[in-house]
């Protein structure tokens, strides 16, 4: 990790996940066959999400709260940078562990009630875009 800081590693993640968005869209928008879907929207809208919780937790520094949204944010990218492998997926896991590797050093000043969450925020964040993937 080096000497970044937390608020480097989430802007950085942050940029990735919007810079992402801003090609997916383009994608979706400009393919002349497209049809999009509830999907689209889906990924479009979580990685919204993911970004601005990147930006959020840069805003704040390191803490628990950080922790939790960079840990949200972290587990929405690598989701979708796994289920996109083939085609925005790599962008979307370096993004993914950006972000983790900011939660990682947020977490040293975070209280140990915020680990707790910060599971818990992975694991309903996964199961909810398990679902909604499934669902779409």
């Amino acid at each position: 990790m080096g000497g970044f800081t937390v608020r480097a590693l989430a802007l950085s993640a942050a940029a990735v996940s919007f810079g992402v968005l801003a090609v997916y869209l383009a994608s979706v928008v400009l393919e002349e066959d497209a049809d999009p879907n509830a999907r689209a929207g889906l990924v479009a809208a979580s990685l919204a999400v993911a970004g601005a919780f990147a930006l959020v937790a840069a805003l704040l520094g390191a803490g628990g709260v950080s922790m939790v949204l960079l840990t949200a944010a972290s587990t929405t990218l690598i989701v979708w940078g796994v289920l996109g492998l083939l085609t925005i997926g790599i962008p979307l896991l370096v993004g993914g562990v950006l972000a983790a590797m900011a939660a990682r050093k947020a977490a040293e000043a975070a209280p140990p009630d915020a680990f707790r969450t910060s599971i818990a925020a992975a694991v309903g964040v996964s199961v909810a875009l398990g679902v909604a993937f499934a669902l779409t």
